[in-house]
């Protein structure tokens, strides 16, 4: 009977799973658009807080709403809120209407409050009559996206075939491989040629590259990248070929890095190398793309956050993805207006910049050790300055932080700011650097050879708001440095690029023959669509 029949009462599990399930949305969502830049380990303890302080959030509205459902879905909201307020500042920091900027906090808060009491006066008003059912199933729904694309990746990097090696005669047949020298990669990443610093940021790195020639490097005196991100330039430089065929296959609107990954990770250069004997040597980079754990040997810092305990690591100050979440939340306003005497908020920043240093001086530091170890050795070194951030000062000093850190250099610092910490940081890498190599030189039993060498130039005058006005000869000339034998050093010329820097030295080395390419240099217009380019190559030489 109708009179009879008791109500069902809400099961507070329903509604507590709902709003967990919305609480690490974001976090998935972040992380799942930034997997190749990121380690997933970096975002555990950014989720577990998020989750523990929802339920906190909720168990809270339960007491003062007396009501699961409506508890749940206040919750929900606040956290929709806080979590996207940095996206849509971000979105609308460069629009305009009638000379007026909108992106600023001062208009955005007002409008995040408006909306945060709306919702509020609509929980109020809807009482219980929304079902913790259909909140715990759009919440499930919100999280199969950006977890799909967790475990898709996962699964691709794991089962991928590294490419195919088109190998010419093997070094075996030509020279034992006790006999063959070392082969030392180096990318400086950012790293600009020398007659482009001179003129743009008034650098004078001539005491550098006098040192390089006297220990017998030539150096490419007109250089350009053939890519303007780093990880487009590798995948082409690795590979000794450019990207068409990927440009193609993808299409101009995709943004998987992941092709590109596999092509640096397991490179057609790392795989002929590996046939004649040679053993791959991989560095910690803080860029996991370029990270080669499953490298023969891979040397990592071991008082870094990958190396810490699980109590080390938990006490540790916020971390890349953490610094890049909350940059995305309502604390956004909070984190802009960090200045050097707020020592907190300078403490909460700083972690990474120093995890960033450590791994510079623990790359330089540990290189030359390789040349003990025993058959050739081919070793891949990113050096990610002087790329910013800017961590070290003219003296190698550390450089005090005022805002959170991030791995961009484009629209990051102004032009004056940006010019003056690259050069300091820059010349300071330039000292060190120049131990590293001499202690290369003087413990190696054979005569190395090294590459060293920009993925591209710095950026200070460099925009994707307005890709077309960057300065393309900035962007594109690089330092192209060889400590080759006589044979290749004769091929070698002054405007020789990345794709072919291997082109000429497998075929000295191993007698695998290959054409040269024609030295273009393609933009990307997109931080996010990568294979959105254009060729600029007359711009590069002109601007």
């Amino acid at each position: 009977m109708a009179n009879s029949a008791r109500q069902v009462k809400p099961s507070p599990a329903t509604a507590i799973g709902s709003v967990a399930l919305f609480s690490v949305f974001p976090i998935l969502s972040l992380l799942a658009s930034n997997a190749e830049q990121v380690a997933f380990v970096s975002a555990l303890r950014s989720a577990a807080a998020a989750v523990l302080g929802s339920l906190l959030l909720v168990a809270g509205a339960r007491l003062a709403l007396r009501d699961w459902p409506r508890a749940a879905l206040l919750v929900i909201g606040a956290l929709l809120l806080f979590f996207s307020y940095g996206h849509v500042y971000d979105l609308i920091r460069h629009v305009e209407i009638s000379g007026v900027v909108l992106g600023r906090h001062r208009y955005l808060i007002p409008v995040w409050i408006a909306a945060g009491l709306v919702w509020l006066w609509v929980v109020l008003r809807l009482g219980s009559r929304i079902s913790p059912r259909w909140m715990l199933a759009l919440g499930a729904l919100t999280v199969i996206l950006p977890a799909s694309s967790l475990i898709v990746r996962a699964m691709r990097t794991t089962l991928a075939p590294g490419p195919e090696v088109r190998a010419g005669p093997s070094a075996i047949e030509t020279a034992s491989a006790e006999a063959l020298p070392d082969v030392y990669y180096i990318i400086l990443d950012g790293y600009g040629r020398s007659d482009v610093l001179a003129d743009l940021y008034a650098i004078d790195n001539s005491e550098f590259l006098e040192f390089l020639e006297q220990r017998g490097f030539y150096v490419a005196a007109d250089a350009r990248s053939n890519y303007s991100k780093t990880i487009l330039s590798l995948a082409s430089a690795l590979n000794m070929q450019y990207l068409d065929e990927i440009v193609e296959t993808q299409g101009v609107h995709s943004a998987d890095r992941q092709p590109l990954i596999e092509m640096i990770q397991d490179s057609l250069v790392a795989q002929s190398l590996r046939t004649a004997g040679y053993q791959t040597v991989g560095f910690e980079t803080g860029y996991p793309p370029t990270e080669l754990t499953d490298a023969g040997v891979y040397l990592s810092d071991p008082g870094g956050a990958s190396s810490a305990s699980p109590l080390e690591w938990a006490a540790r100050g916020a971390n890349e993805f953490e610094i890049m979440l909350l940059q995305t939340t309502a604390l956004r306003p909070a984190l802009d207006k960090i200045s050097e005497g707020q020592s907190l908020a300078r403490s909460l920043i700083s972690q990474p910049y120093r995890d960033h240093r450590r791994r510079v001086l623990f790359t330089l530091e540990e290189l030359p050790g390789v040349s003990e170890l025993p058959g050739p050795q081919f070793v891949f070194v990113h050096i990610l300055v002087p790329h910013p951030p800017f961590v070290f000062g003219r003296n190698g000093e550390e450089v005090v932080q005022t805002r959170p850190f991030r791995l961009m250099d484009i629209e990051e610092y102004a032009p004056e700011e940006y010019t003056a910490r690259y050069a300091d940081q820059l010349l300071s890498l330039d000292t060190l650097l120049s131990n590293a190599i001499e202690r290369i030189l003087d413990t190696s039993e054979r005569p190395p050879i090294i590459i060293l060498q920009g993925d591209h130039g710095p950026g200070a005058y460099m925009s994707y708001s307005k890709p077309l006005t960057s300065n393309m000869r900035e962007r594109m000339s690089i330092l192209n440095a060889y400590l080759v034998p006589a044979e290749a050093t004769r091929r070698l010329y002054s405007s020789i690029s990345p794709v072919n820097s291997f082109r000429v030295l497998l075929d000295v080395l191993l007698g695998q023959t290959r054409p040269l390419l024609p030295d273009e240099s393609f933009f990307t217009l997109d931080d996010t669509r990568l294979y959105n380019m254009i060729n600029v190559t007359d711009r590069a030489r002109s601007d």
